[in-house]
């Protein structure tokens, strides 16, 4: 499995499950993608991440 997280925020709880999904990804050698939606103002750069993360795994 791979994993694209969208968060708003980098404290609390996000936080905690952040670190806590991101080890268990890497242990099995699989990506983990944080994209933080409160920074981007234009969602068309979230859309560029996207279609990289998805040409990084399909190859």
């Amino acid at each position: 499995m791979q994993l694209v997280q969208l968060v708003s925020f980098g404290c609390g709880l996000d936080a905690v499950t952040t670190d806590e999904v991101r080890e268990i990804l890497e242990s099995r050698h699989k990506l983990y993608t944080q994209i933080k939606i409160d920074e981007i103002s234009n969602l068309g750069a979230a859309k560029i991440r996207l279609r990289s993360l998805i040409a990084a795994i399909s190859l």
